[in-house]
């Protein structure tokens, strides 16, 4: 009976670890996901090869979506998840997002807005490659447009194209937390006119100011040992 009981019990547990890992893609809202485990991933819309339709107008990624009683965190945007959606105008993506996976946003040529809660939010978010930015120019937090950029303190470091191509930036200012600016961090910010590195910042990625027309002039401090 012991054997018994600990075969049943080992293969309840087998069970359970099953069902939670299991992964599948359905589609909520409008929107198409992979549930695995307790979280989604917002996938490929899959309108190129099925008889789904692409994104249009604006869209609002929600933290969490709720499936035949289930709810999952929204935690990723997968790659190709928004390619080539040129009716895309907007969208919101929420602070429970942690990482966007490339070209998620590719061809939306008509993308002009990315929405979001918070800096810190953003900052921590993991790009595969790129943001949604130099599609759309312009980041909004709590629907007014970014333009005066203040890294909040929890920041230590600004990753590769961080903010490329957001060309409503005009300023930056970076705090004593942050000790190193990723490579095209700020690449493509057009309207940026003044910028202000602090004594913390020991390394700057190559080109991280490329193609930031409006700025006359970028001071870098004594304590940059590294440009990488």
């Amino acid at each position: 009976m012991k054997k018994q009981g600990f075969k049943f019990l080992l293969f309840t547990l087998i069970s359970l670890t099953s069902i939670e890992t299991y992964a599948f893609d359905a589609v909520v809202d409008g929107i198409r996901y992979n549930f695995s485990g307790t979280n989604a991933k917002v996938i490929d819309h899959g309108s190129r090869s099925e008889n789904v339709k692409a994104y249009t107008g604006a869209i609002i990624i929600p933290n969490s979506v709720t499936y035949f009683g289930t709810t999952y965190s929204v935690t990723s945007i997968g790659r190709l998840a928004f390619y080539g959606c040129s009716g895309l105008t907007s969208v919101v993506i929420p602070n429970s997002v942690t990482s966007i996976g490339r070209d998620a946003f590719q061809d939306c040529s008509n993308l002009t807005e990315v929405h979001i809660s918070d800096i810190e939010t953003w900052c921590n978010i993991k790009f595969e490659y790129h943001n949604p930015l130099p599609q759309a120019y312009h980041l909004f937090i709590n629907d007014k447009e970014l333009t005066d950029l203040a890294i909040p303190n929890s920041v230590t470091s600004i990753d590769d194209y961080k903010f490329r191509g957001c060309s409503g930036l005009t300023s930056v200012t970076i705090p004593n937390s942050v000790t190193s600016i990723g490579y095209g961090a700020f690449m493509g910010c057009s309207g940026m006119m003044s910028v202000t590195i602090p004594n913390s910042v020991t390394t700057i990625g190559d080109s991280a100011f490329s193609g930031c027309s409006g700025l006359t002039s970028v001071t870098i401090p004594n304590s940059v040992t590294t440009l990488f």
